[in-house]
């Protein structure tokens, strides 16, 4: 997989210069930052011909391999043709973004997070191991939900996005708890070795529970009832977001690793009533909520659940037959779905509304938009010659021959082909047909090249591929199938016209019903208006009440916890610190060495009373000066017996600190409020036997670990290789910078968040002084 290194170099180069490009080059940087996918999608299909053929592309590189996680990807003819969709439809999305965001402000912002969503949907589809999808799975949900409020001045906007990473984040939560189940059961987390090891994971007591935790992942990625509600409040984001993310990408994830895992996991009775019940219901409520909405990207919304819902059914049916429509199904919808909405942004840049009730007669103006909606709307009605049109055969094929499912299932596709005939009749005639309508002060103009070449190809190549089915299907189709259920040698056939079956039958149904349905919008409309009130306690009314409780805790625990005064925190943490070690301590009876007395010398009891005097001198201070010196002198008592136990490098970082730390007191103490008595006598007499036991406790613990050593020392090892491997002469610097090099940047990157907040507030503080003396002025 050397071939891949340059164009993920070259990817990740583009992302972190895309404001350089969007600063020099304005609209025009879409076409230089698309080189990245474009790049990495010609990769992918100069290696195709060797994948298609049954070959397999591997790498891995060992992560954390005590518990079998590694950076490993595996290319098989799934993950290359699911990775090249998110390449090409990228690609297309981000030239689109550059006509369509030349005029807001988020331009630059909005290029890097699409960049860096697309990568992270290319890792979840080519990872072998479950660790390292799901660090891809939840990088998807963080980028996305930026992506949805990106314009985070808008309160809707924000609601949306906070919404969609709760349900998609906490399903993925849910589905790392099925990964490391799984990885219990089979022994390892490579993808490609669990395909194997079917029969004893579906034969483990934890089956049940491991597949319920997937169910959750995917179901709540995928936007399947009752998790479908964040989907169409996510059209909150820029419509190139939306087409990438909901037409292609994330929202297949969920679908992708149901694939992915019907080998492993499928075959069950849970698999198939727990898939096929949800995705049927989600299925037909997506249909018919597209039916009832009037602003484009709902309308779509409502149709990508539905669409999703088909393909969760039928995976969840797991005949051979419905696999295969399944993928068929999910490789049609990605490209008309993607331009459609690509389209309503065009729509919306021309006419300047969304809405279907204000827009009318736009062919004349906007010819090109027309021209490529009309074959975008084919594939959404299933129309011959599609590829959507063969997705509906097969899926009719295959609910009629099966028994468990034959009298359920039929009916209900047909009613979901009839709706998204009359979405598509009424997505293509009231904006283009009747008399001309648009939004007030709107200049009707059409779409720039960067904004129709993705869709225009896009919606010819869901054409092409109906229309050339036997080729596709042999030589991409039949290689997806042999690797989703890993057979070997099954050829599949397709053709266009299969005479008039059943299966046509049903479609011509779902044709007349869809005409009718149209025409009989406005009534459907009316009659909806009557009981809309029905659909404010679905699942979001719950999440709602969900969400709710948790603010209304959270400010419990606030007002209960933060009180505002340092000194109750740190009384809370030392509490709480002094239970849980005591407790301990108890319950496993450690025993306490005998005190030895060790010091000898004068000058020790000297150390030790320069220490000791220096805190009771802190303590009952009643002058801020002289606490600082009182502190002052334990820090140096300290640095003495750093010297004293030759170790003078830390003796002169502890001096620099305590002086630095001086200075610092010093130089604010004309802004310290003066000492003062706080609390009642019981008060300050509790909090000294807090901080009495704390210490002796503190004091205990350290004797322990100095007496009762639970393994051997490490020190000379350290002393033996921080020259010889390390190559460092100083010791302590080599423990810092080397084996503790981890622990060490952890410290310096709280401190430096520490201080850009503490920079922070203080630039707010003078800039809300200064707006105070304006308006006082």
């Amino acid at each position: 997989m050397t071939d891949f290194l340059l164009p993920t170099i070259v990817f990740t180069v583009l992302t972190a210069f895309a404001p350089f490009f969007v600063a020099r080059l304005k609209d025009r940087a879409g076409w230089i930052l698309a080189i990245g996918p474009a790049l990495f999608l010609a990769v992918l299909l100069k290696s195709a011909p060797g994948v298609l053929s049954g070959g397999k592309l591997t790498s891995s590189v060992s992560w954390i391999s005590e518990v079998g996680i590694n950076f490993s990807f595996y290319v098989d003819s799934f993950g290359l043709t699911f990775a090249s969709l998110v390449c090409l439809i990228g690609a297309f999305i981000i030239i689109y973004s550059g006509g369509y965001n030349s005029h807001y402000h988020y331009t630059t912002r909005f290029y890097v997070l699409m960049l860096a969503f697309m990568a992270s949907m290319v890792g979840v589809v080519l990872s072998d191991n479950l660790i390292l999808l799901f660090v891809f799975w939840e990088l998807t949900s963080i980028t996305s939900y930026l992506l949805i409020g990106i314009n985070h001045e808008e309160e809707a906007n924000v609601k949306a996005a906070l919404q969609a990473l709760v349900v998609t984040a906490g399903g993925g939560l849910v589905m790392l708890m099925g990964i490391v189940m799984l990885g219990n059961i089979a022994g390892t987390l490579e993808l490609s070795e669990l395909i194997a090891r079917g029969e004893v994971i579906r034969q483990h007591p934890l089956y049940f529970w491991t597949v319920i935790c997937f169910f959750v992942g995917c179901l709540t990625k995928s936007a399947q009832f009752p998790f479908h509600f964040w989907l169409p409040n996510a059209m909150a984001a820029p419509t190139p977001a939306s087409a990438f993310i909901h037409s292609a990408t994330m929202v297949k994830a969920g679908v992708f690793l149901l694939f992915r895992l019907t080998p492993v996991l499928g075959g069950t009775e849970i698999w198939f009533r727990v898939l096929t019940s949800a995705g049927a219901i989600t299925m037909v409520l997506g249909a018919l909520f597209s039916l009832l909405r009037h602003d484009m990207k709902q309308v779509l919304a409502y149709t990508t659940i539905s669409a999703l819902g088909t393909i969760t059914m039928l995976i969840g049916v797991g005949t051979e037959a419905s696999i295969v429509a399944a993928f068929v199904f999910m490789v049609a919808h990605a490209f008309y779905k993607g331009s459609l909405f690509l389209i309503t942004g065009m729509v919306d840049h021309g006419a300047g509304t969304r809405d279907l009730r204000q827009m009318g007669g736009l062919r004349k103006l906007m010819p090109i938009t027309c021209t490529v909606a009309f074959l975008g709307v084919l594939s959404l009605g299933g129309m011959m010659p599609t590829l959507s049109f063969l997705s509906k055969e097969l899926m009719l094929e295959a609910a009629l021959h099966n028994h468990a499912v034959e009298k359920i299932l039929p009916p209900a596709i047909v009613f979901t082909g009839a709706a998204f005939l009359a979405v598509a009749i009424r997505l293509f005639v009231v904006p283009f047909f009747g008399p001309l309508k648009h939004a007030e002060g709107a200049h009707v103009h059409e779409a720039p090249l960067s904004m129709w070449i993705g869709p225009g190809i896009l919606t010819a190549l869901g054409v092409f591929l109906g229309i050339t089915c036997a080729g596709f299907g042999k030589e991409v189709i039949t290689p997806v199938y042999n690797d989703i259920l890993h057979g070997h040698g099954h050829e599949l056939h397709f053709h266009v016209w299969h005479g008039v079956t059943k299966s046509f039958l049903l479609s011509l149904t779902a044709y007349a019903v869809g005409v009718a349905l149209f025409f009989m919008r406005r009534r459907i409309f009316a009659a909806f208006e009557k009981v809309e009130g029905i659909t404010k306690f679905g699942p979001e009314k719950g999440y709602d009440l969900f969400m709710g409780s948790i603010y209304k805790v959270a400010s419990f625990q606030t007002r209960i916890i933060q009180t505002g005064y340092l000194r109750h925190y740190m009384m809370v943490t030392v509490l709480f610190a002094l239970l849980m070690i005591g407790f301990a301590m108890l319950r496993e009876h450690t025993p306490i060495p005998a005190f030895e007395w060790e010091m000898s010398y004068l000058h020790e009891y000297g150390i030790a009373l320069m220490i000791v005097g220096g805190c009771v001198l802190a303590i009952l201070a009643n002058r801020k000066l002289m606490a600082i010196v009182a502190l002052t002198m334990v820090g140096f008592g300290v640095g003495v017996v750093y010297v004293y136990f030759s170790a003078p490098d830390l003796a002169m970082t502890q001096v620099l600190v305590e002086t630095l730390a001086t200075v610092m007191f010093a130089l604010v103490l004309a802004f310290m409020p003066p000492f003062r008595p706080l609390g009642t006598k019981r008060q300050r007499a509790l909090n000294l036997t807090v901080a009495a036991a704390f210490g002796t406790l503190m004091s205990v613990l350290t004797w322990i670990s100095f007496k009762l050593q639970a393994s051997e020392s490490i020190s000379s090892f350290f002393a033996e290789t921080s020259y010889l491997k390390a190559h460092g002469k100083n010791v302590v610097n080599v423990i810092l910078v080397d084996y503790r090099g981890w622990d060490t940047f952890g410290e310096i990157l709280v401190i430096s968040i520490a201080s850009i907040g503490v920079v922070t507030l203080l630039a707010h503080s003078v800039r809300t002084k200064k707006g105070a003396e304006v308006a006082d002025g």
